[in-house]
């Protein structure tokens, strides 16, 4: 299990509540959980903030994902996560 991001329904926004990362390109907002949840309980989770777990479309998306978990996370968990999530995040949605 490992952190998880939420997103709000794609549809354009101008900017994101507090604690929400806005995407430019595809105008969503995500929101990084720092507590490990499997998927479902993920997604439940994401479900109480009115959101979805994020659907990561493409590169951008990816890399913002990947700075927003790196900036929250323990150095140890950074490590880990950079190399596992370079893989799942991008080549599991293309």
């Amino acid at each position: 299990m490992i952190p998880f991001i939420c997103e709000v329904p794609r549809y354009p926004k101008a900017f994101c509540e507090p604690g929400w990362t806005l995407h430019m390109k595809s105008r969503s907002c995500l929101y990084l959980n720092n507590v490990t949840l499997n998927f479902p309980a993920a997604a439940m989770k994401c479900r109480e903030l009115g959101s979805n777990v994020a659907s990561i479309n493409d590169e951008t998306e990816n890399e913002l994902a990947l700075n927003m978990i790196k900036k929250d996370t323990s150095m140890k968990q950074k490590i880990f996560l950079e190399k596992i999530l370079m893989k799942l995040l991008y080549v599991f949605t293309f």
